[in-house]
Parts: C-alpha cells; sequence; structure tokens
C-alpha cells in the first residue's frame, strides 16, 4: 500500500498577513494536494492565491458563509486520505518532505496536532507565546498520558478521512475545532502531538481584538461544555491528576486562586499577632503602628503575598521544565508578567463568555457559524 494522499485545507477569510509567505511555501512541498476556500478574500488574498498558477483548487465566495461551512465544503471536493488543516495567518516548514512526515507521524492515530509557537510583536504577542507553551504542554501531556484529547487549537492539525467522516465533519459552532476534538476524544479517537513538526501562529498586538478572540474562546468552551460537559467530565476525571495539571498550565491564575483558598489563615493570624511584639519598641521611636488596629488586614495581605509567590514558584518551575523539553524559550521576568497580569485578565475575559452562555447565549460577536 502506497503512501497516503496529503491535502492541505486552507481557510482565508478577507485577508491573511502570512498568506503570501504561506502560498510560497506550500507551492515547494512535494506529493500534497491544496485546497483554498477564500470567504470574501480582499484583493490582496486574491493577489496572493493567483500564485499557486493552478497548483492548487480554489474555491471563492463572495458572501461569508462560516469556517464550518467552509471545511465541510472543502473535504467533499479533496481527495487526500489525510486533512491537513492550516488557517492563512500560519507559517510553515519549508521542507518540501513535511507532508511525508505527517503522513508518517498519523499512521496509527486519528488527529495529529503539531507543534504551535505564537509570533508577533508587542506585549500581547508575547504574553500569547506562554499562552501558546500553556496549550502545547497540555496536549504533549494528554498524548503522552492517554492518547486522547478533549481539545486542540485549530489553526494547524491533521486528520484522517475517514476519522472526520465518522464524526460527520465539522459542526457549525463558535469553536468548532474544539466540538470536533471533544467529540473524537468521547468517540475513543487516537491522538498525537507532534514534535518534529513546527509552526508559527502569527498573533494580533491590538487589545481589542485580543479580547474579542478571548470572549469567543469563552462562549465557544461555554458551548462546548453545556453539549458534552457531563460526558468530558465522567470521561475526564478518571485521570485528575493530568487533567489539574493541564488546566493550571494553560489557566495558571487557576492555581493561584487555589493557593489562596488553600493557604490556612491560622498560620498567617500568628505571624501577623508575632508582628505586634515590635509595637512596644516601635513605640519608643514615637513611630505610629496600628498593626493591631489593622490585624485582619494584615492577615489577609500575608496571606496573599505568600500564596502568590508559592503559586509563582510552582508554576514557574514547572512551565520552565516544560519549555525546556518542548524547545520553547522562557524568560522569568516575561513570565511573571504572563502570571500575574495577563492570565488574570485572560480567566476574567474567558468567564464573561461562559457566563454569556449560561445566560443563554448562542453567538459570538463578528463570528459566522
Amino acid at each position: 500500500m502506497g503512501r497516503p494522499i496529503v491535502t492541505v485545507v486552507l481557510p482565508v477569510y478577507k485577508s491573511a498577513p502570512k498568506l503570501e509567505e504561506l502560498v510560497e511555501r506550500l507551492s515547494r512541498w512535494e506529493d500534497v494536494e491544496v485546497v483554498v476556500f477564500a470567504d470574501e478574500p480582499d484583493d490582496s488574498s486574491i493577489r496572493a492565491l493567483s500564485r499557486f498558477d493552478g497548483n492548487a483548487k480554489l474555491m471563492v465566495n463572495g458572501r461569508r458563509i462560516g469556517k464550518a461551512r467552509a471545511l465541510n465544503a472543502v473535504m467533499e471536493m479533496s481527495r487526500g486520505d489525510v486533512l491537513l488543516f492550516i488557517d492563512g495567518d500560519v507559517s510553515i516548514p519549508k521542507d518540501p518532505a513535511t507532508p511525508r512526515v505527517i503522513a508518517d507521524e498519523i499512521a496509527d492515530v486519528d488527529i495529529l496536532d503539531l507543534r504551535k509557537e505564537a509570533s508577533g510583536s508587542g506585549l500581547v504577542s508575547m504574553m500569547r507565546y506562554y499562552e501558546f507553551l500553556g496549550i502545547n504542554v497540555g496536549s504533549w501531556l494528554f498524548s503522552m498520558g492517554t492518547g486522547r484529547s478533549p481539545g486542540i487549537v485549530g489553526s494547524a492539525f491533521a486528520a484522517k478521512r475517514d476519522s472526520l467522516e465518522k464524526l460527520k465533519g465539522f459542526r457549525r459552532t463558535v469553536w468548532e475545532d474544539v466540538d470536533l476534538a471533544a467529540r473524537a476524544f468521547l468517540n475513543g479517537m487516537r491522538f498525537r502531538y507532534s514534535e518534529r513538526i513546527g509552526v508559527k501562529v502569527r498573533t494580533s498586538a491590538k487589545i481589542r481584538e485580543w479580547i474579542d478572540q478571548e470572549v469567543r474562546a469563552g462562549i465557544g468552551a461555554g458551548l462546548v461544555f453545556k453539549e458534552y460537559g457531563f460526558k468530558l467530565t465522567s470521561a475526564l476525571i478518571k485521570n485528575p491528576r493530568l487533567l489539574m495539571l493541564s488546566a493550571v498550565l494553560f489557566l495558571p491564575s487557576l492555581l493561584l486562586l487555589a493557593a489562596n483558598v488553600l493557604t490556612p489563615t491560622d498560620v498567617i493570624y500568628w505571624l501577623a499577632t508575632s508582628l505586634t511584639m515590635m509595637v512596644p519598641f516601635v513605640a519608643r521611636l514615637n513611630v505610629t503602628f496600628p498593626i493591631t488596629l489593622g490585624l485582619g488586614q494584615l492577615v489577609n495581605a500575608l496571606k496573599a503575598a505568600m500564596a502568590s509567590l508559592a503559586s509563582f514558584a510552582i508554576s514557574s518551575t514547572m512551565m520552565g521544565w516544560f519549555a525546556r523539553k518542548l524547545g520553547f524559550k522562557f524568560k522569568l521576568h516575561e513570565y511573571a508578567v504572563y502570571f500575574f497580569i495577563y492570565s488574570p485578565v485572560k480567566l476574567a475575559v474567558f468567564a464573561a463568555g461562559l457566563t454569556y452562555v449560561l445566560l443563554g447565549g448562542r453567538r459570538a460577536p463578528g463570528w459566522k457559524t
């Protein structure tokens, strides 16, 4: 039996900053079919796609139909045994043999997740680098621990055609990639994280775009949990340590919250009370030190400080180890900003999206399903 045919599925909505580079590199890949679906493409996208020179199947839609419908349409017209889904803002390897490596890695599994590294300039892009690091760690852990995964980032991954057909393709929902992964997980489909093939995902430095994306992620997660929550929980509870570790690495604010809740107040109260022994000495220096009156506030402050430092030490140690393991950079001062500022804000925005779903919402602003 010969090597399976790999079809690259490239959905494009309006414009994509990395599209020209992506088209140029795809044109170098060997033994691959390329199918492009362009929803409302602008002039720059049309110029970039024209460089394929007939070496790709193009589907151009003047009116937006949504990503899930576009992906399903491409599946129907393509012929590959393996479908590699790549977004237009992704930078792929130059190596022309990449499709053969993908075919080899997915041979004994249903879904293959590719190593993803965030790229871009500015503070938001820097923070998303560490967010992507957490996502990669979670994928690696589930791949090594169970060979199955309840989630995937759809910007770059591969799946076997027959597996996708068993799942009846993508559903028209806000988070179509995670919805697909959840159904694959519940159906016992095999999953692998590829350390051999890496891509870079361009991230926007605009805060407004980041907020919209995180709200959409929260809404998407809420819809997935609303539909599959009980089944997913029942399946994941069988490996609680893996689930908790992945969640904490992806959203380290959860560790920060847990540390604040679990830190014993009695110990902190004893430390604060011990400090009151300093009052007579301070009084001789004629320095106002109303520690007794503010003992409650001091206890809370000490508890928060100790919990924050302890949780940061644990999180940064784990993340630093995983970064070296998976070949990512790791700078402690950058991760500190991510841990203490970015992650709590992300958690709050994410929670807002979940709340919206709980209140009956089903649509994400600006997103076509």
